[in-house]
């Protein structure tokens, strides 16, 4: 992926500063074990700054868009949102929401 394509990723999720978040797609698998991650059959090793992250993604299944602006993390992100691994979605103002919870 080229440079600018990262730094611009990277970018973008750092303005929404946690206004958006990263959804796995529901027929997405993120799987674990240590420092080596499994998506959809592809596998990769990261360092552990950017582990704990996936980690929290993986159990989760999203992520505000500020945890991953890290441009390593931003190549790994436009890969799956090409794929359609992940989708962004805007976090609507009700903290509630943000955790799958409604409140009306």
């Amino acid at each position: 992926m080229p440079v600018e394509t990262v730094d611009r990723l990277a970018q973008e999720l750092r303005v929404e500063n946690g206004r958006a978040e990263l959804r796995l797609d529901p027929k997405t698998q993120l799987l674990y074990s240590g420092n080596r991650f499994f998506i959809n059959g592809e596998s990769f090793v990261t360092s552990k700054r950017a582990a704990a992250r996936l980690k929290e993604l993986a159990e989760r299944r999203r992520l505000p868009t500020s945890r991953l602006a890290g441009a390593p993390l931003a190549a790994l992100v436009s890969g799956w949102l090409r794929a359609g691994y992940a989708h962004l979605h805007r976090i609507q103002d009700h903290p509630a929401e943000m955790d799958g919870w409604t409140t009306r």
